[in-house]
């Protein structure tokens, strides 16, 4: 059984991986349960911009315990590939807040930069879920040449090693295309 993809390219992709559920039946099977064909549609996921409007950023799926199926119940969002799960923010805003980073601004500014916004309390959140995920990149760039120059050594040693690992993922891949191609999520 393969895994599920959980990043798309565009909404009518994702929207038609979601309406062919059927079709996959034994390819696809539940992370929780580990049953297959159990799989039903479930809705749109949004998140609220400003001024009220809301973008359709993915879709649920359930494992269905119901109408004859014998799922676990539990319900797995996918995305598309620009967003962040769990983020206000897009992959874009990300990703500019990590090229300043790397351009050698400090943590507030490229926040700043990226967000516009002036508290750069959800900054700090931001690097910590970077730090966490610092070993997949790893894994990601172990087969590739290590060419790293040393541009971070004026910065705190923690902050070195993020940022001499994203700066050799960052010149590979921006954060939609790992989400797109690693199905796994950047942050």
């Amino acid at each position: 059984m393969a895994d599920m993809r959980t990043f798309f390219d565009n909404i009518d992709i994702l929207h038609r991986f979601t309406l062919e559920l059927d079709r996959h039946r034994d390819d696809l099977a539940c992370k929780s349960c580990s049953k297959s064909n159990q799989f039903v549609s479930h809705g749109f996921v949004y998140k609220k911009h400003s001024q009220g409007r809301q973008r359709t950023v993915g879709k649920r799926i359930l494992c269905s315990n119901r109408y004859g199926k014998s799922g676990c119940g539990r319900t797995t969002r996918l995305y598309l590939s620009d967003e962040m799960p769990l983020l206000q923010y897009t992959a874009e805003h990300l990703f500019i807040f990590l090229v300043a980073l790397l351009a050698g601004f400090s943590i507030h500014s490229a926040y700043t930069r990226a967000t516009r916004s002036l508290n750069p309390r959800n900054a700090y959140r931001w690097l910590n879920k970077l730090q966490r995920k610092l070993m997949d990149y790893r894994n990601v760039l172990a087969t590739l040449p290590r060419t790293v120059p040393p541009l971070f050594a004026n910065r705190s040693r923690r902050l070195q090693l993020l940022l001499q690992t994203l700066h050799q993922l960052l010149s590979i891949s921006p954060c939609q295309y790992y989400q797109q191609h690693h199905q796994s999520a950047f942050i």
